[in-house]
């Protein structure tokens, strides 16, 4: 995907003209001389080791002068405050790392370069091949109507929100992985330990501040985000209701409680967790946690309405270039 990403890039890197600034729109041009190109980006840990070696691959062979350099700012929230003020300092980076909101919003300035014609340029841009290889909801995603239906922003780091299965927990209380919800209920259940004192010292499951995992488990009880004529919500429905009275049964229950920050994943890999939903990108950091502590878990769909058809949502961030000496 950073290959793609960078071939776009490539096409998008022209001669420097006199004249007034402005976009080209040569996407078939040679390129010529060495450029250098900065990336803003929000990748820690594991995320942030495995972009690096990208990066390293592509600088070292790309062939046509190219060095890029990854730059982490920090969360998105902050990467997304970052990006605003050096938009607004007329100094943005050359690419960004940034959801579909935040590139609506730096597109506003009319700063963001259309990529459309360096996707499809015979000479710089990407195969058919290569463009069947990417979801079509990616770049729909992608492309802003408000905007004229221009593809203004690639897509980059996506993922699947999951369940997180503790098989050490489910062995000891002898139930298989929930695949309704009735089921998810009663393992939680079964699963929340309390010592002799009466203090909890397992619970079945963690609760995420994230609406994106309201959002999944709407989708996964069969419901819609959004109305069939998408001007409004549907997520207020019967299957959110349902969602929410869930959450209350469990809390009042105590076989669920709320993380401390990103906690969880420690929480789930020492025993005190069960369950938890949560984004296939905390992937490489439960292994390393896991692994240090010798613990047994999977992945698993979210429960289900119905398990034969089984929903989730999927999300992630992409990246837009902006207009700079390069690209204007």
């Amino acid at each position: 995907m950073l290959a793609a990403i960078l071939v776009l890039l490539t096409a998008a890197c022209t001669d420097a003209t006199p004249g007034p600034p402005r976009q080209s729109t040569e996407a078939d041009i040679a390129l010529t001389g060495p450029v250098s190109i900065t990336l803003w980006h929000a990748l820690s840990g594991p995320q942030q080791v495995a972009l690096d070696a990208m990066v390293k691959k592509f600088n070292d062979t790309n062939g046509k002068g190219i060095t890029v350099t990854a730059l982490y700012q920090g969360n998105y929230t902050q990467l997304y405050a970052k990006t605003l003020a050096a938009i607004q300092a007329g100094a943005p980076p050359d690419l960004g790392h940034a959801y579909d909101s935040h590139v609506a919003d730096y597109a506003k300035t009319g700063i963001i370069v259309d990529l459309s014609p360096y996707k499809d340029s015979p000479r710089n841009g990407l195969t058919k091949e290569s463009q069947d290889d990417i979801f079509k909801a990616y770049y729909e995603a992608n492309t802003f109507p408000q905007f004229g239906s221009k593809l203004l922003s690639w897509p980059f780091t996506k993922s699947l929100a999951v369940m997180y299965v503790n098989q050490d927990v489910l062995n000891e209380i002898g139930r298989p992985v929930p695949k309704t919800w009735d089921e998810f209920e009663a393992t939680a259940r079964a699963a929340t330990k309390k010592d002799s004192s009466g203090k909890t010292i397992r619970y079945g499951f963690g609760f995420s501040a994230d609406a994106a995992y309201f959002d999944a488990q709407v989708v996964a009880r069969g419901g819609n985000l959004m109305a069939a004529d998408n001007q409004t919500v549907a997520w207020d429905g019967k299957e959110g209701l349902a969602v929410l009275q869930m959450h209350d049964r469990m809390s009042k229950e105590g076989t669920a409680y709320s993380p401390k920050g990103n906690d969880w994943p420690t929480d789930f890999a020492t025993g005190k967790l069960a369950l938890y939903f949560s984004s296939t990108t905390w992937l490489p950091f439960v292994k390393d946690v896991a692994d240090r502590d010798g613990s047994s878990w999977s992945i698993a769909n979210l429960p289900q309405a119905d398990p034969g058809k089984a929903k989730t949502v999927q999300f992630g961030v992409n990246i837009a270039i902006f207009k700079n000496t390069l690209t204007r």
